[in-house]
């Protein structure tokens, strides 16, 4: 790598999420060299968080994630999610947990009930909780997800969801939300949390970026 040439040197991208992989592409057509580390073994070949990020004498930055490995790179931006290892190290906020939990599942077509196969999105509105299903892949599954207020003490999270407290939270509602929540069985559940906003997000050569830099809570976004 030459520190001279930024397009030989790579702009590191922590996260490959959306907010990642469009930084990723934009800057790959701007020339440069791009490098994801996302930790999701999955969806990338890294597999490794971001641990620590140095910046050397305002001529490059490097990112030690948490095997580790060492990336250096021109540029840094932090796309790694509400809970990022990168805004840490710049501003050491933490994330607000809201209280709020989403649960989301998908069902396909010819599961659905039939009278709810709008092809548009529709909401049902509760004081306490609200559920959306729309349309996807052309219409070929729904989406069904459900918020509802907790009703314990909540850290934030993604974990596989449950069926039984989807329908406890949604108990003596219209039977047009009961017959969309009373058919997945898998859902994946998530506390959801937001942080205070702050006046800047970039850093030298580091920026921040989508939900690392804004995290709204999905209501707002």
């Amino acid at each position: 790598m030459n520190a001279d040439n930024p397009l030989r040197t790579p702009v590191l991208i922590a996260g490959g999420g959306i907010g990642g992989v469009a930084a990723a592409l934009a800057n790959s057509r701007q020339g440069y060299s791009v490098k994801v580390l996302e930790q999701a073994s999955q969806i990338g070949v890294i597999g490794a968080g971001i641990q620590r990020v140095n910046q050397i004498d305002d001529h490059s930055v490097t990112a030690d994630d948490t095997k580790g490995n060492a990336h250096r790179g021109v540029g840094l931006i932090g796309a790694d999610g509400v809970k990022s290892a990168v805004r840490r190290q710049y501003v050491g906020d933490e994330a607000r947990v809201s209280g709020h939990v989403v649960e989301r599942a998908v069902v396909e077509w010819g599961n659905f009930p039939a009278d709810l196969r709008w092809n548009a999105a529709a909401i049902l509105v509760d004081p306490n909780c609200h559920l959306v299903h729309y349309p996807l892949r052309g219409g070929e599954q729904y989406d069904v997800v459900v918020t509802f207020h907790s009703r314990k003490h909540e850290r934030w999270s993604v974990r596989k969801g449950g069926r039984a407290e989807v329908q406890s939270c949604f108990e003596g509602n219209c039977s047009k939300a009961r017959q969309s929540i009373d058919l997945p069985e898998d859902w994946t559940r998530w506390a959801t949390a937001d942080r205070e906003p702050i006046g800047h997000w970039s850093y030298r050569r580091a920026t921040l970026l989508g939900d690392t830099a804004h995290p709204t809570l999905q209501y707002l976004a």
